[in-house]
């Protein structure tokens, strides 16, 4: 659905002593059709410069990419894409049905079949109720969904997301998860571009960390994150352990870590044998957060 092969761009900036900044460097990926993709990295690791070139908003200083079959420098490859910018702004005194009749019909829409979308789509982000309100007395959240409605609107098979769950409730952000998870299943293309890394960890079948312009990490999520799972121990005083155990002082507690599962079953057996007690023992698995703070960590 999408193809991105050795993807450089280089901006050159004004002003004989300014050096150029490489905002990609050589990035290939593929993206398949009915896949959520997040795109993370660190502020200025390209990722804008990725999505403006998919958006045809800028041009690579090399390499391709195409959406659908056609190259991002066609104008058509923007008819099959739904975008929704990090901050959606909108006239505040239009309501959002007059939004959404204005976008729509710019995207070709029209007539019974417009309004037919835009009661769909309004449905889908539960903002019936409040579509013929004016914007202005929206909240952060409704005008997040309104954007997401808008996007969807003219049934785009690729969309394209910055930042979808942000100033959401937790029932806001259940209900974009469900929605991008059933969008996908119907075999649309999604990609977000997100710092909420909890919330991708939700949605994303695979993910792009992007550091300094360079594509460091791609794969799906069970490849990225470890399976393992570590075990806390937590303990009322210092216990002596053996072997590659240590008790150390957390807090107001004494803690101990185990990472793997042979390591659980045996600090069991040894606390069974010695008659010692835990306070509490409890599983941490790492988290996608983890792993991204892992890969952009500066040597």
């Amino acid at each position: 659905m999408i193809q991105i092969k050795n993807l450089s761009k280089t901006y050159r900036l004004a002003g004989f002593h300014q050096r150029p900044v490489q905002a990609l460097n050589d990035v290939s990926m593929d993206i398949r059709q009915g896949e959520i993709v997040a795109v993370l990295g660190l502020n200025g690791a390209g990722k804008t410069t990725l999505i403006k070139i998919l958006l045809g908003l800028v041009r690579p200083t090399s390499g391709m990419a195409s959406v659908s079959g056609k190259s991002v420098t066609d104008p058509a490859s923007r008819n099959c894409i739904g975008y929704l910018p990090e901050i959606f702004r909108v006239a505040p005194h239009y309501t959002g049905n007059a939004i959404l009749r204005f976008l729509g019909s710019s995207s070709g829409l029209s007539g019974a079949r417009l309004q037919e979308r835009m009661n769909y789509c309004l449905g889908l982000v539960d903002l019936k109720e409040a579509a013929s309100q004016k914007v202005s007395s929206y909240s952060k959240g409704m005008v997040v969904r309104l954007g997401i409605a808008q996007a969807i609107l003219h049934e785009p098979k690729i969309l394209i997301l910055d930042e979808p769950t942000d100033g959401l409730d937790p029932l806001g952000k259940v209900m974009i998860r469900t929605l991008l998870g059933d969008l996908a299943k119907d075999g649309i293309t999604i990609i977000i571009n997100s710092h909420l890394l909890s919330e991708v960890e939700y949605v994303a079948h695979r993910v792009a960390i992007l550091h300094h312009g360079k594509l460091i990490r791609w794969g799906a999520l069970s490849e990225i994150i470890p399976l393992d799972s570590k075990y806390v121990f937590e303990f009322p005083e210092p216990v002596s352990l053996p072997g590659p155990w240590e008790c150390r002082q957390t807090g107001g507690a004494y803690c101990c870590e185990v990472t793997t599962t042979e390591g659980l079953q045996g600090m069991l057996e040894y606390l069974r044998r010695n008659d010692i007690h835990s306070y509490s023992m409890k599983q941490v698995r790492a988290t996608l957060e983890d792993v991204f703070l892992q890969y952009i960590k500066e040597p």
